[in-house]
C-alpha cells in the first residue's frame, strides 16, 4: 500500500501531466445528483402512476435539459410512480432472499457479489445495458446451482431414484431402485 502511495501514484501521475491527481480529485457526479433530483421532483408532482414509461425525459427537459436518466432507481419512480416504488421494493427482497437463502459461504458470497455490482450499475448507469439484468438473473441462477453444489460436485455419492415404470420394471416388491449419479451401478 505504501509502495502504492508514495512511488506508483506520483509516477504515474508524472507520467500523465498531473491529469491522474486532477481525475481524482473531481467528485463531481457530472451532473447525476442534479438529475436524480428531478426524478424525485417529477415522481413528487406525479406519485401513482408516474409520467410513463419513457416520457421523463421530457418532463427533464422542461425543468433542466433533455437527458436521460443516469440512475435506474429514481427514473422507475419518476416514470412508474407508486408501480415502481413496488418494483424496487420487490427487487431489494429479491436480493436479500438471494443473500440469505445461500447455504454454502462461497455460494453466498459470488451471489452477493453478482447482486451488489448490478445495484452499483443500476445507481451509476440505469439500465440502458442488460448487463445488471442478466447479472441479476445469474446470481438467482447461481444460487439455484449452488443449492445443488456438493452433489454435483462429487463431494458425496449423489443417489436418485429411478420411479418405477408400469412395464414391470424394478424390484418386484414396488420399491423403487437406485442409480448412482456418478456413473458408477448401484450396488
Amino acid at each position: 500500500m505504501a509502495v502504492t502511495n508514495f512511488v506508483v501514484l506520483p509516477a504515474v501521475d508524472n507520467y500523465t501531466g498531473g491529469a491522474l491527481i486532477r481525475r481524482l480529485s473531481n467528485t463531481d457526479t457530472t451532473g447525476r445528483g442534479n438529475i436524480a433530483a428531478i426524478d424525485l421532483e417529477i415522481w413528487r408532482r406525479n406519485p401513482v402512476f408516474g409520467v410513463g414509461p419513457g416520457r421523463a425525459i421530457d418532463y427533464r427537459a422542461q425543468m433542466y435539459e433533455a437527458i436521460t436518466a443516469h440512475t435506474e432507481f429514481t427514473r422507475m419512480l419518476s416514470e412508474h410512480g407508486t408501480l415502481g416504488l413496488g418494483a424496487i421494493l420487490i427487487l431489494l427482497y429479491a436480493a436479500a432472499s438471494i443473500a440469505f437463502r445461500a447455504r454454502e459461504p462461497r455460494a453466498r458470497g459470488i451471489a452477493i457479489a453478482l447482486v451488489a455490482w448490478s445495484f452499483l450499475f443500476m445507481a451509476n448507469i440505469a439500465m440502458r445495458l442488460v448487463a445488471p439484468s442478466f447479472t441479476f438473473g445469474l446470481a438467482c441462477a447461481f444460487l439455484d446451482f449452488g443449492a445443488t453444489a456438493p452433489a454435483a460436485l462429487g463431494r458425496g455419492r449423489a443417489v436418485r431414484p429411478i420411479r418405477r415404470r408400469r412395464t414391470g420394471l424394478g424390484t418386484g416388491n414396488g420399491a423403487p431402485l437406485a442409480a448412482a449419479t456418478d456413473g458408477s451401478s448401484p450396488a
